[in-house]
C-alpha cells in the first residue's frame, strides 16, 4: 500500500494525503515505515539501477536535498 501511494497521484506523498487517496487509515502507513524489517538500502539501490536503466539520463545533477 504504501509504495502504490508513492507511485499514484498526487502532489503530497506524505502519510495522511496518501492514505486519503488509498481509502486506508495513515497510520497504518507510517507504521509500515518506522517499524518494518525491509532493506531500505536495497530497494533503493535497485529502484536506481532501474531508473537509471529506464530514463538513460545523458548527465546527472546533484543538490543539498
Amino acid at each position: 500500500m504504501y509504495l502504490r501511494g508513492l507511485l499514484s497521484d498526487g502532489k503530497r506523498k506524505s502519510m495522511q494525503p496518501m492514505g486519503e487517496r488509498l481509502g486506508v487509515d495513515h497510520q497504518r502507513l507510517q507504521q509500515f515505515v518506522t517499524t518494518s524489517t525491509w532493506d531500505h538500502v536495497e530497494v533503493r539501490r535497485r529502484l536506481a539501477v532501474w531508473a537509471r536503466d529506464f530514463v538513460d539520463p545523458d548527465a546527472f545533477a546533484v543538490d543539498d536535498t
